[in-house]
């Protein structure tokens, strides 16, 4: 309350002073018991029109000055030096300080301003735009899939690639990005000394997450555009995530934005995260593949039998044990006669407590000939296993 009191009167004992704080407060002066005694001393000199302070020796005043010289040095420029890694940094204080005596206070300022700006342009240039590089062969989305599919997507994933992008985007740094972008569509050189290394696949799908960035400059849309024209001229689509409204207006207002027209022959299109627009390169990737090799028998688009021939059954559990490094098949062929068949429509239940088709006595081993089967867990279930069933194509 001594604060408060000292500022109704206009005492100095609300902020002495900047500089000595930090050794007020280490000699004890941040309790309770300084701030009364300072304002009662203060309250002393005013009633006595400050007579008493003749007899305060002068000295006591100037050793202020110095006390506060001393903690100013020790606090922002001895201190500061352990405190910062990047010492270019620490250089600004005593720069301001110089100057403050050279040029001015107001001028001194404003060069401690253009200093760290040029400060933080250099740690953004150090830091780079580009977080990391990934493919379809590293991430993978959310999305249930087949097994066809996903030994698919196991061999041929790095047909997407995916840029995590970071800190704020201006051209001088987002030029990177379009070195990145280009040397994904270089081909390799060849060399008559030099075996030849296998060939990389050109991407299909191009992913620019911006989930990490911070803010970009009106100049970075140049840069977008160049990469969106690359992209076009060798047949790759363009997807970007993780896009704040804000940020994809200024984008918009430059030219880089959603193409019309149906979704699914659109070269740059936007999405919520990362994990959407990789489900999304996921599903083209794979309907591109089964057009393009629907006479293949290994291709995305296999037929499955429904188990009625034991062949069928035998070759299943062939391809269950071959998945999981097992040798049970010769021992479940037997369960054949006694296999039940059940078609379930896309959404539906197996057991009836769920709407299903199978009593819920009737538990047993399930084998899928085709589709997906998707265990939902209940919500209001923490430590048992309880859920759903529900089937998809």
């Amino acid at each position: 309350y001594s604060h408060f009191v000292a500022a109704a009167v206009g005492s100095f004992p609300v902020v002495p002073t900047i500089s000595i704080m930090s050794t007020m407060y280490t000699l004890g002066a941040g309790k309770r018991a300084p701030h009364y005694f300072s304002l009662f001393l203060f309250s002393l000199f005013y009633l006595t029109d400050f007579e008493l302070v003749a007899y305060i020796p002068k000295m006591v005043f100037s050793s202020l000055i110095v006390v506060g010289f001393l903690d100013m040095v020790w606090t922002w420029c001895i201190q500061s030096w352990y405190k910062i890694k990047e010492k270019i940094e620490w250089i600004l204080v005593p720069v301001i300080v110089l100057c403050a005596f050279l040029v001015g206070l107001l001028n001194a300022v404003f060069l401690g301003i253009g200093l760290s700006t040029f400060i933080f342009v250099a740690a953004l240039l150090r830091s780079g735009v580009v977080k990391y590089l990934s493919s379809g062969l590293v991430i993978r989305s959310t999305i249930e899939r087949t097994m066809v599919a996903q030994n698919w997507l196991d061999a041929h994933g790095d047909k997407i690639q995916i840029i995590v992008l970071q800190n704020y985007l201006f051209f001088g740094n987002a030029s990177s990005m379009l070195d990145y972008v280009t040397n994904m569509f270089e081909g390799q050189e060849e060399d008559n000394d030099l075996p030849l290394a296998p060939s990389r696949p050109f991407p299909k799908y191009i992913i620019l997450d911006f989930a990490l960035v911070t803010g970009m400059d009106t100049s970075t849309v140049d840069v977008f555009n160049d990469i969106k024209t690359i992209c076009c001229n060798n047949d790759c689509r363009l997807f970007n995530s993780g896009l704040p409204p804000s940020l994809r207006e200024n984008l918009a207002l430059g030219g880089f934005k959603p193409e019309r027209g149906e979704r699914s022959n659109r070269n740059v299109r936007f999405f919520m995260d990362l994990d959407t627009a990789v489900g999304k390169a996921e599903d083209n990737l794979l309907v591109d593949e089964m057009i393009e090799a629907n006479n293949d028998p290994h291709s995305v688009g296999v037929a499955v039998s429904d188990f009625s021939d034991r062949k069928d059954f035998r070759s299943a559990l062939n391809a269950i044990d071959e998945q999981h490094g097992i040798d049970f098949a010769s021992g479940l062929l037997d369960i054949h006669p006694y296999l039940t068949t059940i078609h379930l429509e896309a959404g539906n239940s197996i057991f009836s407590c769920h709407g299903g088709t199978v009593s819920d006595n009737d538990r047993g081993i399930f084998f899928i000939a085709s589709g997906i089967m998707k265990i939902e867990q209940a919500s209001t279930m923490s430590l048992t296993r309880s859920g759903t069933l529900s089937y998809s194509p």
